[in-house]
């Protein structure tokens, strides 16, 4: 069973915490991801600029972004239709 969507106050919220994340965290992880990406992705996806995997997928097939930072597009995806319960931690 598909949980329900996020409202548009969940949605701002989630997208307040992503910008203070961003503020906080170094842009490159130990392993050389970089979150800062990751974390715009996100916002990308909350904002409506990117409605579906394709869009993301295609974006990694054009190098234009990595495995990490589409994943991180995925779960933002998956967070908004509700199937995900936590996107960023408290």
């Amino acid at each position: 069973m598909k949980n329900k969507e996020r409202t548009e106050k969940e949605i701002s919220k989630m997208i307040d915490k992503l910008e203070k994340q961003r503020e906080t965290i170094p842009q490159f992880s130990y392993f050389g991801d970089d979150n800062w990406h990751a974390i715009d992705i996100q916002i990308d996806v909350l904002n409506g600029e990117i409605t579906d995997e394709d869009q993301i997928y295609d974006q990694q097939d054009e190098g234009e972004i990595t495995s990490y930072v589409a994943s991180s597009g995925i779960d933002a995806l998956l967070w908004l239709s509700g199937d995900n319960d936590t996107l960023v931690e408290d």
